[in-house]
């Protein structure tokens, strides 16, 4: 099991993570939320101060997250998913440090992840990282939830 990042290869099989995730324990998010950055990666999280890493086994993509530039200051952490199979083993303790490790090379003074009240184990994965809530609104009837890292 390694974590690294991605590369165009990988294409295909981070897609069909992300969106198998999706489908499967969030459908009714599918209207709401975009998956349009997974379609083109290395455009997305391309910049210098962004990256999309990747968690590999056996040549199998197991997990994802990505650091995407919000400002000069602000990194956000997103697309952090982890294959049901390999929950619990600590694997996305691994991806957060991983990220959280980039920003601080990158001299980020806060990380924020932003989550909906649905993705449960994600927001407690960031808050035994240290991230804080901060506020919370409600789009269609969905509390969007805002946590942040101070560096």
């Amino acid at each position: 099991m390694k974590i690294r990042e991605f590369e165009s290869k990988d294409g295909p099989r981070v897609k069909n993570l992300i969106s198998s995730i999706i489908a499967r324990e969030f459908p009714e998010l599918i209207k709401i939320y975009s998956i349009e950055d997974i379609n083109h990666i290395l455009e997305c999280y391309g910049g210098r101060r962004e990256t999309f890493l990747v968690l590999e086994n056996e040549g199998q993509i197991a997990g994802t997250v990505a650091v995407k530039e919000e400002d000069k200051n602000t990194a956000f952490l997103r697309r952090l998913f982890v294959s049901s199979s390999f929950r619990r083993k600590g694997y996305g303790t691994s991806l957060i440090e991983n990220a959280v490790k980039f920003c601080k090379k990158h001299n980020y003074k806060q990380i924020v992840f932003q989550g909906n009240e649905k993705m449960i184990a994600a927001l407690r994965l960031c808050a035994k990282q240290g991230f804080k809530e901060q506020e919370a609104a409600v789009i269609d009837n969905l509390a969007i939830l805002r946590y942040t890292l101070s560096l």
